[in-house]
This record gives structure tokens, sequence and C-alpha cells, in this order.
């Protein structure tokens, strides 16, 4: 691992996912999905910039869930990390520091729209819809998803 050193611009995060542990309270995070870097100006922050010890998703993949999540209808953002977490069987777990940003983006795409209401606890929350162009990118997402994991599999069975 290397350290951000002195004059360095900083990092950007990249954390994404996490695995959530089996464990009998519930489950933990038990390994990080994606390389992860954190910003530092400071040279406090430290992770490597370079491979990683830690698996990492194919790039898109978190777009591909989100997008699938708001196919069951609109919602708000921890309502869209907690229908991952579940539709995994409670394995993936999108973290807010990724999962804010990869909405945001989405909404600029035209993927989702955003719209503020009140959540079930009368809290101001930004509703989430998928469009029509973010259905397509579903379809797309999916079947390049299925493409590249069947050419994993194929390498794995050698």
């Amino acid at each position: 691992m290397r350290k951000a050193g002195d004059g360095a611009a900083g990092w950007t995060a990249l954390v994404f996912l996490e695995l959530a542990a089996p464990s009998p309270s519930g489950g933990g995070p038990l390994d990080n999905l994606w390389e992860t870097t954190y910003s530092s100006r400071d040279g406090q922050g430290e992770r490597s910039m370079g491979k990683s010890a830690e698996p990492a998703l194919l790039q898109g993949t978190l777009d591909l869930l989100i997008l699938h999540a708001l196919q069951r209808g609109s919602m708000h953002g921890y309502a869209i990390a907690q229908t991952i977490h579940v539709l995994s069987d409670e394995v993936l777990r999108v973290e807010e520091g990724s999962l804010y940003p990869a909405l945001y983006r989405l909404e600029l795409e035209g993927a989702i729209t955003g719209k503020w209401g009140l959540s079930e606890n009368n809290r101001k929350a930004k509703y989430y819809a998928i469009t029509k162009a973010g259905k397509r990118l579903v379809g797309d997402h999916a079947a390049n998803w299925h493409r590249l994991s069947t050419a994993v599999q194929r390498v794995l069975a050698r």
C-alpha cells in the first residue's frame, strides 16, 4: 500500500459494494468488491493506487443493480440499497458514498428521474424512477453481464 505524499492531489473514492459476511448477528462486511481509494491531501489516506488484493467488480455493475431494483417501482436511495441487499440474499451491501453518486450520474444520463417527497417516516427524500432509456440500459447491461460472467465461468472450468 502507498500513502499519499506531500503535494498529492488526492484520490477519488471508488467504494461501491461490500459482501456481507454471514454471522449470527446478521452479518457484517466481509470483503470490499471494489478497489478502494480515499481522498487525501494530508497524507493520511492510504490504499493501493495500482492492483488491489481485493476482488473488483466490472464497471457498470452498480448501475445494473440500481436500475434492476428500480424496475420494481419508484424508491428513495435507502430503499434501493435495501432492495439490492435483500435480493442478493443479504450478500451485497451498497454503501451510500457509492450509491448517491451513481444515482446522480444515472439521473444526468437520463436513465432515471428524481422527485422529492416524504419517506415512510415523514422525512424529505428523493424518489427515483427508471425511464424508458433506463429500461433499455438494463437490457444492455444484463446482456453484457451475462456474456462476461459466462466467459469467466468458461475460463474457471478449464
